[in-house]
């Protein structure tokens, strides 16, 4: 993604950025797209990497620090398994017509501009690269830049977390490197629905006016065997509660019509014996601080990991 320099832009080179680059050209569908563009922007938000935005062909994000240390291959590797994991739990079955997620990563010298966050764009060879591996992965791999796996190697047979291939491919007569996500931990599960074994009837309800996330979340959740009902806004998850109580309520504080807070004290007020085991979803720190956060099983501060959110259903109603 090369530019040219607007000239009221700021830039900010980065010599020791590493770039994440997501193929996502193979998605052709519009709805198909948007969900997978809004899940990995969504994971790569969590992992703090500065988002360098997406064409018809790439989704990129550069990790940093300002000394030459392993912190943002690492951040980066783990942000791409926990990427091609949750692209599995999605959907199971990646050598259909559905797609395919494929992550190449490199490491050096990268200009981003920073005139209209979070607008990033970048130039760097890095990125040219990056976008080059993913050619070489197939669904469910990481492909690495020699100088990504020097760094991330070390701290991988340390920690025991990535398991990394011991005898590397080859991009233009170098080496390059695969991981995978079924065989790295703690995200060795390839189907959420084979960890999460569901009790049969279990409902969920989602209020969120987020499309991406309510999207995400439905879909992760309806992967791992549990009856969904998604909502819009604090109107239509207020008539959703009184139709029918879910097992879980996953409800966002910023509901529009009915805020997320009125929502909980009503479902506490409800005169009933089936327990609703609620978790609030929220950007805003002040929200902690509210009665009604005492009265919820759980809260997420965005953002959220996919596979956190499926766990906390695990715990309760597995």
């Amino acid at each position: 993604m090369v530019v040219d320099k607007p000239s009221n832009a700021r830039w900010v080179s980065k010599p020791n950025a590493v770039v994440l680059a997501a193929s996502i050209q193979t998605f052709k569908d519009e709805a198909t797209r948007s969900t997978v563009i809004g899940t990995l922007e969504y994971i790569i938000e969590k992992y703090g990497a500065i988002s360098l935005g997406s064409d018809a062909d790439f989704l990129l994000a550069a990790f940093n620090v300002p000394m030459d240390v392993p912190v943002p291959a690492y951040l980066a590797v783990m942000c791409a398994l926990e990427m091609e994991q949750v692209f599995l739990g999605l959907h199971p079955a990646p050598d259909s017509d559905y797609g395919c997620l494929s992550i190449g990563i490199d490491k050096g010298s990268v200009t981003i501009t920073s005139a209209a966050p979070p607008s990033y764009e970048a130039e760097g060879e890095p990125i040219h690269i990056s976008r080059e591996l993913t050619q070489l992965g197939i669904c469910g791999e990481v492909v690495l830049s020699p100088i990504v796996y020097n760094d991330v190697s070390m701290l991988a047979d340390t920690l025991g977390i990535v398991a990394h291939s011991e005898e590397p491919s080859e991009r233009n007569g170098e080496p390059v490197y695969r991981l995978s996500a079924s065989q790295a931990q703690p995200l060795h599960v390839r189907h959420l629905s084979s960890v999460i074994p569901a009790r049969h009837g279990s409902q969920v309800l989602i209020g969120e006016d987020d499309p991406a996330l309510r999207a995400l979340f439905a879909k992760v959740l309806k992967n791992a065997g549990f009856s969904v009902t998604v909502a819009h806004n604090g109107y239509e998850t207020l008539h959703h509660l009184r139709q029918n109580l879910p097992d879980v309520l996953v409800v966002d504080w910023g509901l529009p019509v009915i805020s997320g807070g009125e929502l909980i004290r009503q479902v506490r007020a409800l005169p009933t014996s089936k327990p609703v085991y609620i978790v609030l979803v929220t950007g805003n720190h002040l929200a902690l601080q509210s009665a009604e956060a005492e009265m919820v099983d759980l809260t997420f501060i965005k953002p959220i990991s996919p596979r956190d959110l499926v766990n906390f259903v695990k715990r309760f109603i597995s």
